[in-house]
């Protein structure tokens, strides 16, 4: 069973002190949620996916702020 791994790589700025969440769908159904806190005024971290032959079709990795604000989205297809 061969898998893979996609990450998500965000620099924040002037949001100290906040948190936000990564949402990724499938298909338009929510597979996966992830809080991050932000610790400084330039903040970079990531999230990550595991995908295995399972995971194949659309997918779509959302960032949100005060869990309702979006603020990035990519789509993307796992073949």
């Amino acid at each position: 069973d061969q898998q893979s791994k996609i990450y998500l790589f965000s620099e924040l700025r002037n949001m100290q002190d906040q948190q936000i969440q990564v949402h990724w769908y499938q298909d338009e159904r929510l597979r996966a949620s992830v809080d991050l806190a932000i610790g400084g005024q330039r903040w970079r971290t990531n999230s990550s996916k595991q995908f295995d032959k399972h995971s194949r079709g659309h997918w779509r990795v959302a960032i949100f702020y005060q869990q309702q604000q979006l603020i990035f989205e990519q789509n993307f297809v796992v073949e």
